[in-house]
Formats: structure tokens, sequence, C-alpha cells
């Protein structure tokens, strides 16, 4: 019986030791009169200059008020790690621009909508080049030049340096490496040499070389339609960026 009861103690005793140590590792829920209650000096100064400035840039005192106490916990959470306002946010004057005019993420698209961005891009290059050439007497009137050559190049040169421009923007640890990104780039390219070798292959009733005027035309319909398609779609930037 004894033995039963020292059994039963003990197992009673690691039953309260791990609600203990549940207690202990939980996290504090920091709520916003706490935090404010325990700023330090430096932090509660940090606030109030951030406050002024918020009034200066034309918050009224209950915005400036509003938008400074959404802060108090995360500056209270970050003191306790050591860190004041003043390195978490920077100075009261920046703070207060970014909660003004705050940074808006770029937005992020797919890529068929790059690509077509930058493809009408190439039609309007190419088309304005081969108008010029057409209107000016240059134009030698070989496939190389027809409607169906254009829409090629726009399209594979607007594939190509869309996935190329989409590599270099990623982080570091993502990016393909540069024997790995010479190799895509030169099989782009090889499969655009053979398609357009195909295309200038083609018969002109196929592959028409269209009057310099059209081409132009082309270019401008084009020109028009990547100003839409951008507006429509929130597209900002350039395509060789």
């Amino acid at each position: 019986m004894a033995e039963d009861a020292r059994a039963k103690n003990a197992k009673a005793i690691k039953k309260q030791e791990k609600v203990e140590a549940k207690k202990a590792v939980a996290p504090v829920e920091i709520d916003e009169t706490t935090a404010v209650n325990k700023l330090s000096k430096r932090n509660e100064d940090y606030l109030f200059k951030l406050r002024k400035e918020l009034v200066l840039k034309g918050k009224t005192e209950a915005e400036a008020q509003a938008m400074s106490d959404e802060l108090v916990v995360e500056i209270y959470e970050n003191q306790i790690k050591g860190i004041p306002a003043t390195k978490l946010y920077g100075t009261p004057t920046l703070k207060a621009d970014s909660l003004i005019n705050p940074t808006k993420e770029p937005v992020k698209h797919p890529f068929w909508k790059i690509a077509t961005d930058t493809s009408l891009l190439f039609f309007v290059i190419f088309g304005a080049l081969y108008g010029v050439l057409g209107m000016t007497g240059t134009n030698d009137k070989q496939g190389q030049t027809g409607i169906i050559t254009l829409i090629t190049i726009a399209v594979l040169w607007g594939v190509l340096l869309s996935w190329f421009n989409i590599q270099t923007k990623l982080d570091r640890g993502q990016r393909p490496g540069l024997l790995k990104t010479l190799i895509y780039m030169a099989t782009g390219l090889a499969i655009m040499v053979g398609v357009l070798f195909i295309t200038t292959s083609l018969p002109t009733f196929v592959n028409p070389v269209l009057p310099g005027t059209v081409y132009l035309v082309i270019a401008i319909v084009a020109f028009i339609a990547r100003y839409i398609f951008r507006k429509t779609n929130n597209i900002t930037g350039s395509s060789f960026i």
C-alpha cells in the first residue's frame, strides 16, 4: 500500500512539473496598456516626436495618436530584446513618412502577362523597323521581313527576355547558377534561330512581305494594345529591367 501511495505521489509530481514547464514556455501576450506603461523614456520620447511629425505632415492629434498607438506593442517587444525604436524604424521623420505614404508591395504578375507585355513591345520595335525599311526602299523583300517572321521574332524575344529578367530578380539562393543560365539562354537562342530559319524559308504567300506603311500601322496598333494591356493589368516598370 505504501509503495502504491509513493507511486501515485511520483506521478502527481511529474504531472505538476509538466504543467509548470508548459506555463514557463508559453508566450506571454502583451497588450497595448501593458506596453505603454513599460516603455522606456527613450521610446516614449520617440513616440512623442513621431506624433509631432505626423501632425506637422497634416494629421490631426487624434489621428497621430492612433497611428502611434498601433506601434506600441511592437516597440515594447523589441525593447525587451534591446532594440530601441530608432533602430527599429529609423528617425521619427522617416517613420512618419512611411506611415503617411506606405510603400506598396510590387504586384506579382504571372509569366504569361509579363511575356505578353514584352512581346507587344517587340511588335512595336520590329514593326517600326520593318516599316522604315519598307518605306525607304532598303527592304530587300526577302522572307525574313515577312509578317510571320515579325510575329515569331516578337513572341520569341518576349518570352526569352521575360524569363531572363525573372531569373535575375530572384533571391540569390533561388537563382540558377551562371553555367545553367548560359545553357538556358543558349538553348533559347538556338530554338529562336531554328524557328526563324523555318519562317524565312516559307513561301511568300504564307509569309508575305507587307508594305512599309502596313508595318508602321502594326507598330502603332501594338503600341496602343500594350498601353491598354499594361493599364488594365497594373503592369509598371520597363521590360528591360
